[in-house]
């Protein structure tokens, strides 16, 4: 100890900016504590670089032991970079993967959660090993190594679940340093997320060294199976008109005064009986009526009656499922990469939003709005 106010060690000047951190990240691993972000190990891993890693591991579970603290393995925490990774190295690489993906993402348009939605190619609200190599493939890192793709992934599965979700994937592409990824330009050169050309990305090939690298890791696939010539000619599409909808909104509570209503076409899985295995109905979006009757009942004259859209595979018999069909309409009806706010009213107690699809790419379209009585996306 040294008496009150004098410097620890005379003839040093106050600390330097990279100084001070380290020292705090420092004294809270040195205090037990677990929840360190990214920046916080990488100033660790230079703190303590030269150092064993097991011995780190055996000195930290000690310490820890003698405390109060949460009982929590830090192997399931970003500690566990710590105790496998001699220095600072690797974390280095993987922070320049992550500028280098903002920095690819921005020149698209896109932000990190359209982004996400887009990668998220088998709509499973998770990204793959496959999903991310592809990915990554598309914006232009073609090549990475397995090793890198590893820790990267690794890095981002803070749950331990073995993919990449929505929170993870917004949390890591998204900020760097607590720096939040700035939105896509209004305007200005470059395509913006509703003309986004995104059919390159479901081409893209796994090598069978990266496919085989990941076979052992839970929850890792490889998205939507590719659809060949053959497939696509034993399918028969058509409109089919519908009378079977269920109300969304009508304007009964308002002081409009006209009538109207929205409805959604419902019973798409079959009416009375379940719908055969090798069919399936696409809904195009929803219906107004001028009235407060199904859309159905008083439509105008010589105007297209309300329909959706019908897949057959000819070649699947009757109840037997067909194998092929959601490869299909994954290719042909992709779900929209998100919906787009374009009217909202809120009157009478009972409120109103349109919303718009922003196609997956410039190859498609999307067919009608839909309406919502919240203000969350359908």
């Amino acid at each position: 100890r040294t008496p009150a106010g004098s410097p620890v060690t005379a003839g040093t000047g106050p600390p330097s900016a990279r100084a001070t951190p380290t020292a705090v990240r420092c004294l809270r691993f040195l205090d037990s504590q677990q929840g360190f972000s990214p920046v916080g190990i990488n100033l660790l891993l230079r703190a303590l670089e030269g150092t064993d890693c097991g011995a780190r591991s055996v000195w930290f579970r000690q310490v820890k032991a003698c405390r109060r603290r949460p009982v929590t393995d830090p192997e399931t925490t970003l500690l566990a970079h710590l105790f496998a990774t001699l220095d600072g190295l690797p974390m280095l690489k993987r922070r320049a993967v992550q500028a280098r993906v903002r920095t690819l993402l921005r020149a698209k348009g896109l932000g990190a959660m359209d982004a996400f939605h887009l990668f998220d190619v088998s709509r499973s609200g998770a990204l793959t090993a496959m999903d991310l190599y592809r990915s990554l493939t598309w914006l232009g890192m073609a090549h990475l190594p397995v090793e890198e793709l590893k820790g990267l992934i690794d890095l981002m599965d803070t749950d331990r679940s073995g993919t990449i979700g929505y929170e993870e994937f917004c949390g890591y592409f998204g900020s760097v340093d607590g720096e939040a990824l700035p939105p896509p330009p209004p305007s200005g050169p470059g395509p913006c997320p509703a003309v986004l050309d995104a059919s390159g990305l479901h081409a893209v090939e796994v090598p069978r060294e990266v496919s085989e690298s990941f076979e052992s890791t839970g929850g890792v696939g490889v998205g939507p199976a590719p659809v060949g010539v053959r497939v696509v000619s034993r399918f028969v599409t058509k409109p089919r008109d519908w009378e079977y909808f269920k109300e969304v909104w009508s304007s009964r509570t308002t002081t409009s005064r006209a009538l109207g209503s929205i409805w959604a076409p419902s019973e798409l899985q079959g009416h009375r009986l379940q719908l055969k295995g090798n069919k399936r109905r696409i809904c195009v979006g929803h219906y107004a009526a001028a009235g407060l009757r199904p859309p159905n009942r008083d439509w105008p004259a010589g105007q297209p009656k309300p329909c959706l859209i019908s897949f057959k595979d000819t070649e699947a018999a009757g109840w037997a499922l067909s194998k092929d069909m959601m490869a299909l309409l994954d290719r042909a009806c992709p779900a929209p990469l998100r919906f787009r706010h374009v009217w909202g009213k809120k009157e009478g107690g009972q409120a109103l939003h349109v919303w718009e699809a922003v196609s997956l790419s410039a190859k498609h379209v999307g067919v009608g709005m839909v309406a919502t009585t919240t203000e969350e996306p359908p």
